[in-house]
């Protein structure tokens, strides 16, 4: 699995990283929450490389969006299949 940062030229590479880690404190339920969060869904949606970052950030990731799907929604689906985070040690040796 190719970690996505190697992806080669994804559409959110020129976005910056703070938009896939909303501030806490402005959270989803706020118009600008949902806004960033609609904007961003809409870029992964779209993204040729949206399922190996799904599944990357399913596996790898507790904070942020990846793959269009919230910490939340993460969590959901890790819970419901059972699906343990995977060490990340091997992608930085």
């Amino acid at each position: 699995m190719l970690p996505p940062w190697e992806f080669e030229n994804p559409p959110c590479r020129e976005m910056g990283t703070e938009v896939f880690y909303p501030d806490q404190t402005v959270g989803a339920t706020t118009r600008y929450g949902f806004r960033q969060l609609a904007t961003v869904k809409k870029v992964c949606g779209n993204c040729p490389f949206q399922k190996d970052c799904l599944d990357w950030g399913i596996k790898h990731e507790e904070f942020g969006i990846w793959g269009g799907l919230t910490e939340y929604e993460r969590y959901l689906i890790r819970k419901k299949l059972d699906i343990k985070f995977e060490l990340l040690e091997k992608y930085f040796a």
